[in-house]
């Protein structure tokens, strides 16, 4: 068991240097905890960004119950092939593929969460989603460059309302309005009963999400600043008492849009470093290939080969979550949360939204 002193979070450097330790303590653990199976606790979700498909074949809610993940999020919109052309969907067909994900999730025991990028969910859809209580959150998706640091580049050629419009503010001003326009966002969900988590590629805008009263949520293995983004979303979290969520990313900034962009070592070492920080939610985006047309994105092929429709097998990438899920959590309880954790060091700063912009400088 790692005690919490061992974990001295609250820098960068000390969550780099937790990290680079662990690996090796707990590829001892693995080699040497019984092979005893066991389901997630309840307190626990973990799973994967799912290929909205629809119909979705038996075989691939079996493979993902096979490997014992209790937890997805879905987009009922999407791209349209390519990072520029948004999916021209209508209400009704969002409607469509909404009901169908959810009919998954409640076949399968899953909770879930919808996904909003680049185009809205309908208040229809919204409204739906609310009444269910397996519902977890409306996760805005990379939404502090989508939605406000980039809304020039992408939500204003999608249609979608950026959090403030701050051109010619001051930095303070700027901050006030980003501020306020989070907290309408936050109500406006809330309004059909729905929690908000955004989820964030640069660390810029935590404390700034959080503070509005939303969950955060940071990714790692995408990024090469994984330590940085955790220990600031960590800090957000615990300040302004949100959710913390981590995301595993199988996208690659070496690989482009090739899939998997990561080593089957390095998700393993991210997984048991992602459950060591003390989140409760952790899930992995990239399992399948979401740049296509919603209710049509395929399957999780990271995680598992389906073959047919009753017939599928697991990947080395799906047996190292299966083992998560079914062994290594089960026989390695935490006594802990992120909440527990106490910062040896503590850094006073003011959200630059600016970095991080496309052709802004030291972006």
């Amino acid at each position: 068991m790692i005690s919490r002193r061992r974990l001295l979070q609250g820098s960068a450097a000390s969550v780099g240097v937790f990290l680079a330790g662990l690996n090796t303590r707990l590829k001892a653990d693995h080699e040497a905890v019984a092979k005893q199976e066991g389901q997630l606790p309840q307190s626990m979700h973990v799973g994967l960004e799912l290929p909205s498909e629809v119909p979705m074949a038996a075989s691939v809610v079996d493979g993902l119950r096979e490997i014992g993940v209790n937890y997805v999020n879905f987009y009922t919109a999407a791209s349209k092939g390519d990072y520029n052309t948004v999916e021209n969907i209508s209400d009704s067909r969002q409607q469509a593929i909404a009901e169908a994900m959810v009919k998954v999730c409640e076949q399968a025991g899953f909770a879930f969460s919808p996904s909003v990028h680049w185009k809205d969910i309908p208040n229809q859809t919204l409204a739906f989603y609310g009444r269910n209580r397996s519902c977890q959150v409306v996760m805005m998706d990379e939404g502090e460059h989508v939605r406000q640091l980039n809304w020039h580049e992408y939500g204003e050629k999608f249609g979608i309302v950026p959090w403030a419009k701050v051109d010619g503010c001051s930095l303070r001003e700027a901050y006030g309005r980003t501020l306020e326009g989070l907290r309408r966002t936050r109500e406006a969900y809330k309004s059909f009963g729905l929690d908000t988590l955004v989820t964030c590629v640069w660390p810029v805008m935590f404390h700034t999400i959080a503070r509005a009263g939303i969950g955060v949520a940071c990714k790692v293995m995408g990024m090469s600043y994984a330590p940085v983004s955790v220990a600031i979303a960590l800090g957000a979290a615990q300040q302004y008492n949100t959710r913390l969520w981590i995301c595993l990313e199988m996208w690659s900034q070496g690989s482009g849009d090739a899939l998997p962009g990561h080593s089957p070592e390095e998700f393993r070492s991210n997984l048991l470093f992602a459950y060591w920080m003390g989140v409760d939610h952790i899930y992995v985006e990239g399992a399948g290939w979401n740049f296509l047309p919603a209710g049509a994105q395929g399957v999780p092929w990271n995680l598992v080969s389906y073959q047919a429709e009753q017939r599928y097998r697991l990947t080395e990438y799906g047996r190292i979550l299966r083992w998560f899920c079914r062994e290594y959590v089960p026989n390695h309880p935490r006594d802990y949360t992120f909440t527990d954790v106490v910062p040896e060091i503590v850094i006073v700063r003011f959200p630059d939204t600016c970095w991080g912009q496309r052709y802004s400088p030291n972006s």
